[in-house]
């Protein structure tokens, strides 16, 4: 489900192409939230509505609908990211004021099917904004956080089952915020993103095993801001925007076994309100 802020929710089904179809709406009009799932429910949560926000929501995946309230994070945070296995989620960083540049190491954690506030988990060793997540049923790994004004090549992980501070991964080869990333339980995908110049690259990484990421292709445009959600073989990248400043509603997918370009997937509603959005699925690698 690519959820387009600022209101709209979209999905897909991922090992099918076409286009995307309307789901329902968000509880308010945000952006910039960070989002995880379990094989029943999509969380999101914190955004941009007009300032940073912490209220959680989610929504049924088998069942199109409007989300309903969830609960609300211990902090208020826009361009934070989500990951979670089966039954925890976590929300990773962000930033707690209308700075582009004012990130926190917060890491707050839901049990998925019980609804109430997120709990402290622990924190990140940086301070970190605009990052992306990929997970497998033991650990979450994040990547391309953007630490104050400086873009980050650090990769962190965390064990979702165990509450405590992240640890270091490795190194992504390109300093970058803003990407769209996701997994299968094996490898974790990363592509495009700002430099802050806009870029096209994919880079992966192998869950299991710490160390730095490598190429792994092409979106079929560089471009940022834009959102992604894998099953088992699949990860389709949504939206996002070129430079100079112009969205586009575009949908292009991967093979996550064997990387390469991206291939078109089809298109989402419009590309009114395609910058700031996110994903998830029912059939990540964390499931």
């Amino acid at each position: 489900i690519p959820n387009m802020s600022p209101y709209g929710i979209q999905y897909i089904t991922i090992p099918t192409q076409g286009n995307s179809v309307d789901f329902g709406d968000m509880v308010d009009a945000r952006s910039n939230v960070g989002s995880f799932a379990s094989n029943v429910r999509g969380v999101f949560g914190g955004g941009y509505s007009p300032g940073p926000d912490n209220d959680v929501d989610f929504v049924t995946i088998a069942s199109t609908g409007n989300a309903t309230n969830f609960g609300d994070m211990n902090y208020n945070a826009f361009d934070t990211c989500g990951a979670s296995n089966q039954t925890r989620g976590l929300f990773l960083g962000g930033s707690p004021n209308s700075s582009e540049n004012g990130g926190v190491n917060s890491v707050d954690y839901v049990t998925i099917a019980t609804t109430g506030n997120p709990v402290d988990f622990g924190d990140l060793f940086l301070n970190c904004m605009t990052a992306t997540s990929g997970a497998n049923s033991v650990r979450a790994v994040i990547a391309n956080g953007k630490d104050g004004s400086s873009h980050s090549n650090v990769i962190f992980k965390v064990n979702i089952a165990t509450l405590g501070n992240s640890s270091d991964f490795g190194d992504q080869a390109i300093s970058k915020q803003s990407a769209g990333g996701g997994s299968n339980s094996i490898r974790m995908v990363i592509g495009g993103g700002g430099t802050p110049t806009k870029i096209s690259d994919i880079q992966t990484l192998l869950l299991a095993t710490e160390g730095n990421s490598i190429s792994f292709g092409d979106l079929g445009a560089a471009k940022s801001s834009l959102g992604a959600c894998c099953d088992a073989t699949r990860a389709v990248f949504g939206a996002g925007v070129f430079h100079p400043e112009t969205h586009t509603n575009n949908l292009e997918y991967i093979s996550i076994a064997t990387g390469g370009d991206t291939v078109d997937f089809g298109d989402l509603l419009d590309n009114s309100k395609t910058q700031g959005g996110t994903g998830f699925s029912n059939g990540h690698g964390g499931l």
